[in-house]
């Protein structure tokens, strides 16, 4: 790994699992979980009825758009979703895992030469990769 992706980095404030003020105040939370599949037209027009009365369907939405690949989440589909992640690829939990694991390492007092070395790139990388790090407050 010789360049932190910024976009990835961004991701990483995402929590990977579904927010808690989602799951405690959705309106769908109490709904049939086969209306919010999205399998049918039936299930999905359904599933947009729910989401429209929703009080946290804003949020929802931001987070379903980079997490989850089936389903209605805040009204939208799948290939709904996929058309606002413009072409992006989903948020995959191992990647985060492996970026936060990083992030810890860089910021654990290991000195600078020491983690150039175990990530064998120069010095001045790490310090570039930590100021990407700061700049997005997720160190």
């Amino acid at each position: 790994m010789s360049k932190l992706n910024t976009e990835t980095l961004s991701q990483i404030k995402l929590d990977i699992r579904v927010p808690r003020e989602i799951t405690m105040n959705a309106a769908c939370k109490k709904t049939n979980p086969m209306i919010m599949d999205g399998e049918t037209r039936e299930n999905i027009q359904a599933a947009r009825e729910v989401c429209g009365g929703c009080p946290v369907s804003e949020k929802c939405g931001e987070w379903a758009i980079w997490h989850e690949p089936h389903g209605v989440w805040s009204g939208m589909t799948p290939r709904e979703r996929k058309v606002m992640r413009k072409g992006q690829s989903l948020i995959n939990i191992e990647d985060v895992q492996v970026l936060r694991q990083l992030i810890a390492n860089l910021f654990s007092g290991k000195t600078v030469e020491a983690l150039a070395e175990e990530y064998k790139v120069t010095d001045r990388t790490i310090y570039r990769w930590r100021e990407q790090i700061k700049e997005l407050n997720i160190a």
